[in-house]
């Protein structure tokens, strides 16, 4: 029941009518982007979230490839039925951080707002870091299934390392030789500080990850799951990452609550560089929250 004071915030979900939108790429990375920024606009302005769009994502996701992200990732997102309240459209098409866009919100009368933008910097939901966890939070039925499925994520001789590799559609174009020489020195770094490591790799082309992979590490575990955020919880699982240039991969990495963890990216990945908008440096530090290693 929506009560005449209450207002919203509904985000619109970019993937839902994307060009690169398949069954392996649903765009979660930008979608988690999208509601954990809403989710801590809407507590900056006393709104609650509409989830009138992100319930159409999920009817798209279950229709065409029976994927159940409503019931999973996004379950905490979908608990009230806030979907059947349309909103009045105002589109704030800003690609980095603007804090301009919550006085805006403040300032409107407008019952529903409806954001249409990545909205897919950090510094929106930073100081909202257990609010999200807690949304984006692993099953408790799953986890189990997780733990059976792969024993060695907690096997106390070794120390589970996440592998991203985005070999497909990547909005940072990379030959493969910069490509193999950043895998080749992030996996020596964490072999030089990390007793025992033990590689999970995943990818959106395994079988080009395992070629390049296999001449690199002894004995790496390849993941290729059907659901896109089954890979997301396992990643969440390891306690270090090496991370490729993608928002899925960055969210993997963030989900994961080792407290001494090490994240190693990719330095050529800077989604605004191109832009001119943001200087590198700083791009680095506020993407990654001064807790991560470019390499």
């Amino acid at each position: 029941m929506v009560e005449e004071s209450e207002k919203f915030l509904c985000p619109f979900i970019t993937a839902y009518d994307s060009g690169f939108f398949t069954e392996k790429n649903t765009g979660l990375g930008n979608v988690l982007f999208k509601l954990a920024s809403i989710y801590a606009i809407c507590k900056k302005t006393n709104r609650k979230l509409s989830n009138y769009h992100l319930k159409k994502f999920c009817i798209k996701l279950k229709t065409l490839y029976n994927l159940n992200h409503g019931d999973t990732i996004f379950r905490n997102f979908l608990k009230d039925d806030i979907s059947s309240l349309p909103p009045n459209i105002s589109f704030f098409e800003k690609s980095i951080y603007d804090e301009s866009i919550i006085m805006k919100i403040k300032m409107s009368e407008d019952k529903c707002i409806s954001i249409n933008s990545y909205l897919g910097y950090p510094l929106y939901f930073s100081e909202y870091r257990e609010d999200i966890l807690s949304m984006f939070s692993i099953p408790e039925d799953i986890l189990n299934s997780l733990i059976q499925t792969y024993p060695d994520i907690l096997n106390p001789s070794s120390t589970p390392v996440s592998l991203h590799m985005r070999l497909n559609q990547s909005s940072v174009p990379i030959d493969d030789t910069t490509l193999i020489i950043y895998y080749q020195k992030s996996i020596s770094y964490i072999q030089s500080i990390i007793k025992n490591p033990k590689f999970f790799v995943f990818s959106d082309d395994i079988a080009k990850a395992k070629d390049i992979i296999n001449q690199l590490i002894e004995e790496p575990i390849f993941i290729n799951n059907t659901y896109d955020y089954i890979d997301l919880y396992l990643i969440s699982l390891c306690h270090h990452h090496i991370t490729s240039a993608s928002t899925f991969s960055w969210w993997g990495a963030y989900l994961s609550i080792d407290s001494n963890k090490i994240i190693i990216y990719p330095r050529y990945f800077n989604a605004h560089s191109s832009l001119k908008i943001i200087p590198e440096e700083q791009w680095h530090r506020e993407y990654y929250l001064n807790n991560a290693i470019a390499m």
